[in-house]
């Protein structure tokens, strides 16, 4: 009985040998790919441009010039998750200021509307821990309806990624309007075009 022990415990022994004998060699392996595809925003482009309304502060009527400024902040949101990294441009026109006197139709005559060139401008959605990297670029501008659309902010290529608020606090936007015009309130569209193409 002792015996058979004994030999039972050799056999374990030179099991275990052959065990780590087999470690020593290559393991098998099988390589795959890891696949991701990362798709455009909803609106199929990954661009997008919101901007608030623009009011500018009640004036008199007078026989020179008028000027008035901006009566609240003024921003302009820009979505750039179309993952091309090809930068982008803002431009902006302005259409007729139009209104009514005794339903008569009347235009602001000698309409132009000026952007500084230091608005506020972060980085709200995105890596915003670099977002000095990828900084956009504001003009100052001057627009007068009917005129083409003129470039107001733009992001160089591989800069202007994620979501931007263009901020223009009260008071910075100006409106000029030439004399003798009709007292009344004046409306104008305002529109802003985002473009894929930083120098479009």
């Amino acid at each position: 009985m002792k015996k058979s022990i004994l030999l039972f415990a050799s056999t374990l022994t030179v099991l275990g040998l052959a065990t780590i004998g087999n470690t020593a060699e290559a393991a098998p392996t099988d390589t795959k790919d890891a696949k991701f595809k990362l798709t455009k925003a909803d609106d199929g482009t990954g661009y997008d441009v919101t901007a608030s309304n623009l009011d500018f502060t009640q004036q008199k009527s007078s026989a020179s010039m008028i000027e008035t400024t901006s009566s609240a902040e003024h921003k302009i949101s820009v979505n750039d998750f179309s993952g091309s990294n090809s930068g982008w441009n803002l431009k902006v026109s302005v259409g007729d200021f139009k209104g009514k006197l005794n339903n008569v139709d009347v235009v602001l005559a000698g309409a132009e509307i000026e952007f500084p060139a230091d608005p506020t401008i972060d980085k709200v959605e995105g890596d915003t821990a670099s977002a000095a990297n990828f900084l956009p670029v504001a003009n100052t501008l001057k627009i007068k309806p009917g005129e083409a659309a003129t470039t107001l902010a733009k992001a160089a290529a591989n800069k202007g990624q994620g979501k931007w608020d263009i901020v223009y606090p009260a008071g910075t936007i100006k409106l000029k309007a030439g004399s003798g015009n009709t007292a009344t309130d004046y409306t104008a569209k305002l529109t802003y075009t985002l473009s894929a193409t930083p120098d479009a």
